[in-house]
């Protein structure tokens, strides 16, 4: 197989201190607009958790429209079937699986994909398809074949700057800020008129509660690519850190005006609106009616997604009607009972409703979600303080394991193994994880 049919996207091999692809901002799309929301790290991260994967299942939605616009008539599983089928329409294969919602499909694709790279001497030294590998496994969830892709990338072409960012932002999403640092620099070294390190720092500022330096870092990113609505989304997040509610309404506004009914902007402007409200003496009723306007917007353009449902029975709860808010909020218990501070809320209608024995369960279980949350982060807390500890990493993997998040699990056990190469219970751990998860 020549270069041009295994190399990704046109990409080349980076020459030193060369600006990076800028498709290398589809990975900050997804990963950091699914994260940078749950700052600061130790304090909001449990309790946003449901609202990145909300946002998240709003933009494939977003996604899926764009791709059936373009490929409706591609059918992949014929395609796939086919003998010498190329690594360029297995790699779109597993994007448009992603963004019609099929993680399953999409995972198994990659996994067989990565066998076949094993196999191959070429591909292996591939560095843009390693990365790509890397960002769809991210997109599925599996942040450790994510990490283990995107650090194989950076050990074929040390000085790409896609690649030195895509483990830089990894690193940050784990709280591994030590590391993320290390690596921001070199990018920056590297490419100085690069927006991409400034957002891999801003990512590390914000989680350790560095607001202002975090929206600095965002403003050198816009100064360096001015008229991304993607930046100017993350700044406004940062402002909303900072309760400048104005501010960061106005931001996104203007990004508005680059991209129209984006979901992605409404999310955040109706959260910027709710937040505000809930820090005035009064209700004004003027924000609420532009609230609710952008819920409607919103629910119609993610109809899918449980947040937008969510923030539009907020706004009418803020409105005086409590039905309504009841209704819309059972069907998203329903479907996600994560979502936001949905348990909160519900209960507390449930409980003026004379429904207690029902509020009394979901402030139990919003109660139960919140001690797993700050146990979570303290451990996260540790694990990135004290990196070559191995039983801190042992306790955060057992914690992990025990609430369902496998991928950060086999990422710990992995960090056990790397002090102690033997350790039979990291071993069985990592087994049991992938197994549980369904690996091939």
């Amino acid at each position: 197989m020549t270069n041009k049919n295994h190399q990704v996207n046109g990409s080349k091999e980076n020459a030193r201190g060369r600006v990076p692809n800028r498709k290398i901002l589809g990975l900050l799309l997804i990963v950091v607009l699914g994260a940078v929301i749950t700052i600061p790290w130790q304090r909001r991260q449990w309790d946003e958790m449901a609202k990145a994967r909300s946002q998240r299942s709003s933009y494939e939605t977003r996604l899926k429209d764009l791709e059936t616009q373009k490929i409706e008539a591609v059918n992949y599983d014929s395609l796939l079937a086919e003998p010498n089928v190329t690594i360029e329409i297995r790699l779109e294969a597993a994007r448009f699986y992603l963004s019609s919602g099929n993680t399953k499909r999409a995972a198994i694709l990659l996994q067989q994909l990565e066998k076949d790279v094993a196999g191959n001497p070429e591909l292996s030294k591939d560095e843009p398809l390693a990365g790509a590998i890397s960002s769809l496994y991210e997109r599925v969830g599996w942040q450790d074949k994510a990490l283990f892709h995107a650090e194989r990338a950076l050990n074929i072409a040390p000085d790409s700057v896609d690649s030195i960012i895509r483990v830089a932002f990894l690193e940050a999403l784990l709280g591994w800020q030590k590391d993320c640092g290390r690596h921001v620099k070199m990018a920056m070294d590297l490419a100085p008129n690069s927006a991409e390190p400034h957002l891999a720092n801003a990512l590390v500022m914000d989680q350790v509660g560095a607001i202002s330096e975090a929206e600095r870092e965002l403003l050198l990113a816009d100064r360096l690519r001015p008229k991304d609505w993607r930046i100017q989304l993350l700044i406004a997040r940062n402002r909303m850190s900072q309760k400048r509610y104005p501010d960061a309404l106005n931001t996104l506004e203007a990004a508005t005006k680059l991209i129209d009914r984006e979901p992605a902007l409404m999310a955040a402007r109706v959260d910027a609106y709710l937040q505000q409200i809930d820090r005035m003496a009064t209700i004004d009723p003027n924000i609420v009616k532009k609230a609710e306007s952008l819920a409607r917007t919103y629910l119609e353009l993610a109809p899918a997604s449980p947040e937008a449902a969510y923030l539009l029975g907020r706004t009418l709860q803020l409105r005086g009607d409590p039905t309504g808010a009841l209704k819309l909020w059972e069907d998203v218990y329903k479907r996600s009972p994560d979502t936001g501070k949905l348990r909160i809320n519900l209960g507390s209608l449930l409980a003026k409703s004379g429904a207690s024995a029902r509020a009394t369960q979901l402030m139990a279980e919003s109660k139960r979600e919140q001690d797993i949350g700050n146990e979570y982060h303290r451990l996260v807390t540790g694990a990135g303080q004290q990196r070559e500890n191995p039983e801190i990493h042992r306790r955060l993997a057992i914690h992990c394991m025990s609430y369902g998040r496998l991928p950060r699990a086999i990422i710990e056990w992995n960090q056990v193994l790397k002090t102690l190469p033997n350790d039979k219970e990291a071993i069985e751990g990592i087994r049991l994880a992938k197994v549980k998860r369904g690996d091939m």
